[in-house]
């Protein structure tokens, strides 16, 4: 689990000293398994503020990765670029927003009708 461990020889224990940067399907990131994680959780989480990724593994399976947030802006900047997020031209006025008038239906008339008829008209 370790690189750089060496064995005790009094005690047999294994001493860790740096963790393994793995490399691979889960791309190039240190590992750490689950007691290692809880026993060092602050300094790894000073590691991923730094931008360091962690697999913490279970039995050497993994379960779960520790990484750094990404920044609002730059994720949102991703979706606009991909063009999966249209952003507003202006600042939506709530409370004239809220005092426009809101269409009605007639009685006896349905929403899902209306659509799937205008949907059968198109093709």
């Amino acid at each position: 689990m370790y690189a750089g461990s060496g064995c005790d020889e009094k005690t047999g224990r294994v001493e860790a000293i740096a963790p393994i940067v793995r490399s691979g399907y889960y791309g190039r990131m240190k590992t750490a398994n689950v007691s290692t994680t809880k026993n060092r959780l602050s300094s790894i989480l000073a590691e991923v503020k730094r931008g360091e990724t962690y697999l913490v593994l279970d039995r050497n399976v993994p379960v779960a990765r520790i990484e750094p947030l990404q920044d609002v802006s730059e994720k949102l900047g991703s979706l606009v670029s991909t063009a999966k997020v249209v952003l507003p031209r202006t600042k939506l006025d709530v409370s004239t927003f809220l005092q426009t008038d809101r269409y009605t239906l007639p009685n006896g008339a349905s929403a899902v009708s209306a659509l799937l008829s205008d949907r059968d008209e198109e093709t």
